[in-house]
């Protein structure tokens, strides 16, 4: 997990939420920046995948995968991160990614559980309806970026789970 610091307002948070997800997709998606290198010298297979969460009193996204051998992945994600915090990331890229989150906007108002949710959201956000569309017109490589960077920097928990022995090790550090 890569912990980051809340944002202070409901404005902020549903910026970060978006762009912390579109960031989180951008890494690890299929084809991702960091997914298509780990994929393709064997570090990962089709487990890996990642999530952005964010309220009022946390913030952090979280990459996971199964595999064998955790500390050649650890080195593995660990440098392929920096790689692509230092080189940046692709505008196609982010182009496309900021058409499937408003295509899933969208599709937000295909069913009234959907759309209630959605309002529901905003109202305990005390959001206007736009604040989405504007934080996905928000997005911008140099935004994402140093967002990305934010993220390779902050304080990192490893959590591993060995299902052979049923050990559990918790650790924290870059």
């Amino acid at each position: 997990g890569l912990k980051e610091r809340p944002a202070a307002t409901a404005r902020g948070r549903i910026t970060q939420r978006v762009h912390g997800a579109m960031l989180v997709e951008l890494l690890c998606g299929d084809g991702g920046a960091i997914q298509a290198p780990l994929y393709a010298t064997g570090a990962i297979d089709d487990s890996f995948g990642g999530a952005y969460e964010a309220e009022a009193d946390f913030a952090f996204a979280w990459i996971a995968a199964e595999v064998d051998a955790v500390d050649p992945y650890r080195r593995a994600l660990s440098n392929a991160l920096r790689a692509v915090a230092e080189r940046g990331l692709d505008a196609g890229a982010l182009e496309r990614c900021r058409r499937r989150f408003l295509g899933r906007h969208l599709r937000t108002f295909n069913t009234p559980e959907g759309l209630a949710g959605w309002m529901q959201g905003l109202a305990l956000d005390d959001l206007a309806p736009g604040a989405l569309l504007d934080a996905l017109r928000a997005a911008s490589l140099p935004a994402l970026r140093r967002r990305l960077r934010a993220l390779v920097a902050a304080p990192r928990a490893w959590s591993i789970l060995d299902p052979r022995t049923g050990n559990e090790d918790r650790s924290a550090g870059h």
